[in-house]
């Protein structure tokens, strides 16, 4: 509003008014940013740990299985007796796909950030938009019986 009118204001002599109202809305502005960008990094964070985390866990326990398959082949006589057995275990390829799909998972959920952001702020828009079309104005020149009625001193 400043910015279009600026004329109109630099007409009337309202420009500390206008810079006042204006250095209102961009500190509240400023602020919603600053808030809004530490959630977002704060769940870039938790989304890291998440996935390291998981990392370690997959890490950890497809050894433990791949070792575990390894000793249950050294005691059958044939090298194929766990190839379609469930008890011995899983391969060390089996380990590293969970793990590469872990990897491109959190890769893939941190992709779509962005999108998710830009649909906040349409969302936001829009309800700015939707309030300024439900609004119901203080002066209702439409009608005559709803509305404050102006006196006659503003006839003329």
């Amino acid at each position: 509003e400043v910015l279009t009118g600026i004329k109109t204001i630099a007409s009337l002599r309202a420009e500390r008014w206008a810079v006042k109202r204006y250095t209102g809305h961009v500190v509240e502005a400023q602020k919603n940013t600053v808030k809004s960008q530490a959630y977002s990094k704060l769940a870039s964070g938790i989304m890291g740990l998440i996935f390291y985390v998981t990392y370690t866990f997959a890490f950890i326990f497809g050894t433990y299985q791949a070792a575990l398959r390894t000793e249950t082949e050294a005691s059958f006589k044939s090298p194929f007796a766990c190839m379609f057995r469930e008890d011995c275990g899983i391969h060390g390829s089996e380990v590293m796909v969970c793990i590469y799909g872990v990897i491109l998972c959190a890769q893939f959920v941190a992709l779509m950030n962005p999108g998710i952001q830009s649909l906040n702020l349409g969302r936001i828009a829009a309800a700015d938009i939707y309030g300024t079309i439900e609004r119901t104005p203080a002066i209702d020149g439409t009608n005559d019986m709803k509305g404050v009625k102006l006196g006659n001193e503003y006839d003329g």
